[in-house]
C-alpha cells in the first residue's frame, strides 16, 4: 500500500546519500517533522494567501520561500562546485519556484541545505522537543512555527 510518509523517508535518504550527508535517523525524523510542521506532511505546495502567479510565499512540501532559496544558493551552493553541480542536475530545467513546488527532491536537498549552513550539531533521534527548537531556530525562524506545533504536528503526521 502506498504511503506518503515511506515516499518521503525514501526520498530524504536518497537526497542525503546524493548531498554527501550521513542519512542517520535524526536527520530524516528531522526533515519529516518539518515537512510535516510546515505542509501536514505534505498537503499543501504553497502558502496560503497568495495568487498561482505570486513569487511570494512558500512553496512546496518543506514551504521554502524564494529568498530563502536565493541566498542559498549564494551563500552555499555557489562556493562549492561538486555541490552546485548536483544541485543543477536535480533542478533541471525548471525554474527555481517551480522545482520547490513540483519536484520532491530538490524541495528536500534545499530545506536540508537549509538546516546545514548551521554549525550546530542536529539533534538527537527521537527528541522531538530538541528537534522543534531547532527547526525554530534554523528553519522557521520569524515564521509562525514553535517547538510545540513541530512535536505536535510530528506526532500527528508522522508517528
Amino acid at each position: 500500500m502506498y504511503s506518503l510518509k515511506d515516499e518521503l523517508i525514501h526520498i530524504i535518504s536518497w537526497v542525503h546519500n546524493y548531498l554527501g550527508f550521513n542519512d542517520e535517523l535524526n536527520a530524516r525524523q528531522l526533515m519529516l517533522g518539518t515537512c510535516a510542521t510546515e505542509t501536514n506532511l505534505g498537503q499543501k505546495l504553497r502558502q496560503g494567501g497568495y495568487s498561482t502567479q505570486s513569487d511570494e510565499g512558500a512553496f512546496g512540501f518543506w514551504q521554502m520561500e524564494l529568498f530563502a532559496d536565493s541566498d542559498i544558493w549564494t551563500c552555499l551552493i555557489i562556493k562549492k562546485p561538486t555541490l552546485y553541480y548536483k544541485m543543477k542536475e536535480l533542478l533541471g530545467c525548471v525554474s527555481r519556484k517551480d522545482a520547490l513546488i513540483g519536484n520532491l527532491y530538490y524541495a528536500c536537498a534545499m530545506a536540508r541545505l537549509q538546516y546545514a549552513r548551521h554549525k550546530e550539531p542536529l539533534p538527537p533521534a527521537d527528541d522531538l522537543i530538541a528537534q522543534g527548537v531547532y527547526y525554530k531556530k534554523y528553519f522557521n525562524g520569524s515564521g509562525k512555527g514553535s517547538p510545540e506545533k513541530y512535536v505536535a504536528d510530528y506526532k500527528l503526521f508522522v508517528l
